[in-house]
């Protein structure tokens, strides 16, 4: 599959303000930890190596959180993270008003995320279609919603239009199996069209993603 670049993607969970604010003053503990146990070497180094060093651990911490930690199972038993994790190849299928729901046609999507950004990358026969923002409502009573828009470059296949779109997928288990199910639309050149797709997570991907 195509690399994109992940970008920022927004979410009404209230937990990025509370870590971000723990993030920042577990950096400056550490900081005067590193301090503490440097001094009595007395090593000789400057202002500018001292003064950032607590900006210099808060990076790396909270790089690291958005990253990885983020994703371990005790951070949500603790109610600490409750941002889904998503990432991985699902593949399912989905109907469109194109062809007046006639037939089920065979996709695939693959996300990367992390705590702060994400991307999207959407496959089904030779049409290819990209996230530009996306969005994450953890307050959702029917569930986790995804809620992104796009951009379909069509270019193997010159029978397809080029256009941009929206996705709103709620998330679910079925079978121990996650689901993404929802609706879409799109300002397709060729008249408006609407469809419903469902997908199932057939692996997780926790690779580092690019940022």
């Amino acid at each position: 599959m195509t690399t994109i670049p992940l970008t920022p993607y927004s979410t009404d969970s209230d937990e990025r303000d509370g870590i971000v604010i723990w993030i920042a003053i577990a950096s400056v503990i550490v900081a005067y930890i590193i301090h503490q146990a440097i001094a009595p070497l007395h090593w000789e180094y400057g202002w500018i190596i001292d003064a950032p060093s607590a900006v210099g651990v808060y990076t790396i911490l909270r790089r690291w959180f958005s990253l990885q930690l983020w994703r371990m199972p005790l951070a949500r038993r603790m109610n600490i993270v409750s941002i889904p994790d998503l990432n991985g190849i699902w593949a399912g299928v989905f109907a469109s008003s194109y062809d007046e729901f006639k037939e089920e046609r065979e996709c695939s999507v693959e996300i990367k995320q992390n705590w702060f950004s994400m991307s999207i990358l959407y496959q089904a026969g030779k049409s290819e279609s990209v996230s530009v923002m996306a969005g994450i409502s953890v307050k959702n009573a029917a569930g986790p919603q995804l809620t992104y828009c796009y951009v379909n470059r069509a270019h193997y296949d010159q029978r397809l239009a080029d256009h941009d779109g929206t996705q709103s997928l709620l998330l679910s288990s079925r079978d121990g199996t996650l689901t993404l199910e929802g609706d879409y639309y799109t300002n397709r050149k060729d008249g408006q069209t609407r469809g419903h797709m469902t997908l199932r997570r057939v692996s997780a991907g926790h690779d580092e993603p690019r940022t």
